[in-house]
């Protein structure tokens, strides 16, 4: 397993690399007056939110689609095949999350991915939790991974929450999970008792916290999924 992340690793770079100007452009563009509301329930941007966007930079970086700001109750997420972003509906209704005040963080997908099987996913975009101030939903930030919460959901199903830090955000230099937690007053713990106790106590357990490294991995296996 170790040999196949290396050399998907060294892909997703290359990958990376000569398109980083393109992404720059997209993301720019994604970032103006051009996001829209074509209705209450879907967000539209000048290109498509899941595959006409890159998936990181040359440095490193990742692009981080914003569906769900922080604070907010709405249960949003790109719709891959359309490429907009729609709030998701559960029993005819629009879904909402209302647990503790809306969602702790700023919740999105990184585009130009599909978690394997061999990591619990079903090919979906990776998830992401954007610690920091409030942004925007259809806003594509650049982020640093620090970690991944790795939970289980009904006893047995894998859910991971890939954690990052805005680039230019105040918790810009922060590297891990528990850097996170000292320096930011305990920011990362907040996090991951709102993702186990949202759904009732016992239905969402932390399996445990990883690592940027392991993050990273994820990423790389999960973008280079996505181009094959």
């Amino acid at each position: 397993m170790k040999a196949t992340i290396a050399s998907t690793a060294t892909i997703l770079l290359s990958f990376l690399i000569a398109t980083s100007a393109s992404a720059s452009a997209v993301n720019e563009k994604l970032n103006s007056s051009t996001v829209k509301m074509l209705d209450e329930y879907t967000l539209k941007g000048s290109v498509h939110f899941h595959s006409g966007i890159e998936p990181g930079d040359d440095q490193g970086n990742i692009n981080v689609v914003v569906e769900i700001p922080k604070g907010s109750t709405g249960k949003w997420e790109v719709d891959t095949d359309k490429g907009t972003i729609i709030w998701e509906f559960k029993n005819g209704k629009p879904r909402t999350v209302s647990y503790l005040g809306g969602y702790p963080a700023n919740y999105g997908s990184v585009p130009k991915t599909a978690l394997t099987k061999e990591f619990g996913g079903d090919g979906d975009p990776l998830d992401v939790v954007v610690v920091g101030d409030v942004i925007p939903r259809g806003e594509v930030v650049k982020v640093k991974i620090i970690g991944i919460i790795n939970l289980v959901e009904g006893g047995d199903e894998f859910d991971g929450k890939l954690l990052a830090v805005r680039i230019g955000s105040p918790q810009e230099n922060v590297s891990s999970f528990d850097e996170l937690n000292t320096k930011f007053q305990g920011m990362g713990d907040n996090v991951v008792k709102w993702f186990t106790g949202y759904k009732g106590p016992g239905e969402i357990v932390l399996q445990n916290v990883g690592n940027a490294e392991e993050a990273m991995e994820i990423v790389n296996v999960s973008a280079s999924a996505f181009a094959e």
